[in-house]
This record gives C-alpha cells, sequence and structure tokens, in this order.
C-alpha cells in the first residue's frame, strides 16, 4: 500500500547539537535528558520505518532542512499470515497449481493434436502460422543517476516508484529494473531522495519507458543547515 507522509519539526530546538553527548542512536541532550535521533543519514524509507513504529510517542530528531515538511512517497510493506497458515496456504497452492497445470497441459496437447491434424490435412497451412510475443514481455528499464554540478554518479539514492516499491542505486549510480509491461500502470510516478540532496519527482508515461529502455537524472546537492526538536508525522494527499 502506497501513502503520502509528511514530516515535521512545529517547535524546532535552538540546543547546540555539537556540544550534545553522542549516543547510539544519535546524541544525548542534557537540557530535557533525552535523545535526539540522527536521521541527517538516513533514507526516507528508514526515517518513516522508525518514526511509524514509535507513532504516538514523542521523538527528537535531528535533520537536514530539505528532509522535512515535503511528501514522501512511501510502500507499506505488507504483513504476511503466521507460519502454519502460511504452510497450510502452501500447500493448497501447491494442490491447485499441480491440478491446474494438469489441466493446462491437456488443453496444450488437444490444441497441438488439432493443429498437427489440420496441418498433415493441408501442409501450406503450416507457413501461416506465426508465433505472437508474450503480453507479459519483459523490459529491462535502468535508471542512472548523477550529481548535477559535478556529473558524478551516485550511490545510495533512494527512488521510490508508486506502485512498485522502494529501490536503492549501485555502486554505478543505477537502478536496474525487470519490469512486465502489461503490469505496469499507464502514468508512473518516480521520487528521488537522500539525506544531502534536493528530492526530485517526475512522472513519466508506460509508452516513454518502453521506447527509452533508460533514464539519466542529475540530482543538485542540498543545503547543510540541520534541524532539532519534536517530530510530528501525518499523511497527505
Amino acid at each position: 500500500m502506497n501513502k503520502k507522509i509528511s514530516i515535521n519539526i512545529p517547535n524546532p530546538c535552538t540546543e547546540n547539537w555539537d556540544q550534545m553527548t553522542q549516543v547510539d542512536q544519535g546524541k544525548h541532550c542534557a537540557s530535557c535528558n533525552k535523545v535526539v535521533i540522527d536521521f541527517s543519514g538516513m533514507t526516507d524509507t528508514a526515517i518513516v520505518q522508525i518514526l511509524l513504529a514509535q507513532k504516538g510517542k514523542k521523538i527528537c530528531g535531528n535533520f537536514y532542512t530539505t528532509q522535512i515538511a515535503r511528501p514522501i512517497l512511501y510502500v507499506q510493506q505488507r504483513s504476511f499470515p503466521k507460519w502454519p497458515a502460511m504452510a497450510a496456504m502452501l500447500v493448497a497452492g501447491l494442490f491447485q497449481l499441480s491440478a491446474g497445470n494438469l489441466n493446462a497441459q491437456r488443453t496444450q496437447d488437444q490444441k497441438l493434436y488439432s493443429s498437427n491434424l489440420a496441418i498433415e490435412k493441408n501442409p501450406q497451412q503450416k507457413e501461416k502460422i506465426k508465433t505472437e510475443p508474450a503480453s507479459d514481455s519483459l523490459v529491462i528499464y535502468t535508471i542512472r543517476i548523477f550529481d548535477e554540478k559535478t556529473k558524478e554518479k551516485l550511490a545510495g539514492i533512494s527512488v521510490s516508484i508508486d506502485s512498485m516499491g522502494v529501490f536503492v542505486s549501485d555502486g554505478k549510480g543505477e537502478v536496474k529494473l525487470s519490469l512486465e509491461l502489461n503490469k505496469v500502470p499507464k502514468l508512473i510516478r518516480v521520487q528521488f531522495s537522500s539525506w544531502n540532496y534536493e528530492v526530485k519527482d517526475l512522472s513519466f508515461s508506460k509508452s516513454r519507458l518502453a521506447k527509452t529502455k533508460s533514464m539519466e537524472i542529475y540530482l543538485k546537492e542540498s543545503e547543510r543547515m540541520m534541524m532539532k526538536g519534536d517530530v510530528s508525522i501525518e499523511e497527505t494527499h
């Protein structure tokens, strides 16, 4: 399930981050005697997962200004049934799959027999038979991400694709997607984000994806100003 979420700090804190004591999750603030979680080096997905897990609790965090007060596309992970129920479903599925495969094979054999019989009666018909391309043809789509100024390849960039999931660029600054065209929506929305780069939102059509097979994205480095304080999270539309 996809959600758009906004992270906000309604009342920013003025305490000096550099003077706080270092701890595992971030730093300890002596003024309010609590841990300030350092979110500044995390991806959007990691931040949202932490905040949703702690929903209802007061959390103090340290962010770059570009990480907050903006819509974040978050793909919520599906929950799966516990093992006994899952095992029962798997066994039932295997029986259905076996029966389905057997019936499909019988149907295919019957079609093949009918086709061969027709060809024997009319040999010229063999030349007219053509193989249709699969409707679920697989397309390998590559997204390459660069620094706008230096043109260097960017690794670790979060790429959130609506209805598909969240991906991260590799050491070559690339995200490779294996897509079945018949399962891709007509309009694809993509968000590129990182703690030290400005967020970029794009939309492109399914037809463009099928034609180009790749795209290059250039991201602008963000401001380094940090913001601290109690964090709130809310769904947007």
